[in-house]
């Protein structure tokens, strides 16, 4: 039996760039917003939020309203949840 022939995917350098641009800002970002009350997380969550939509955006495909809702839920969802574990499980506070 044959192997298939490599299939060469092309690079997506728009989605590729964008998402190394918006991880620069997002982490370039949290600092000076965790000065606004230090040691709360608050820097990591108002960076975190608009961080999971940009990536969202740049990266589904067709968003409807029906996606909208889910990337806005997830997008705030998931650094609170992350949030919340550093804080009280592990007593660990964020940026």
């Amino acid at each position: 039996a044959q192997a298939a022939p490599s299939a060469r995917k092309q690079v997506d350098w728009v989605r590729l760039g964008g998402c190394l641009a918006l991880t620069a800002v997002y982490f370039m970002a949290m600092e000076p917003l965790g000065r606004l009350l230090p040691n709360t997380g608050v820097g990591f969550l108002l960076s975190s939020i608009p961080y999971g939509v940009a990536l969202s955006w740049l990266f589904v495909h067709d968003i409807d309203r029906h996606k909208w809702m889910l990337i806005a839920a997830s997008s705030v969802l998931t650094p609170l949840l992350v949030w919340a574990v550093f804080a009280y499980v592990f007593k660990i506070t964020l940026p």
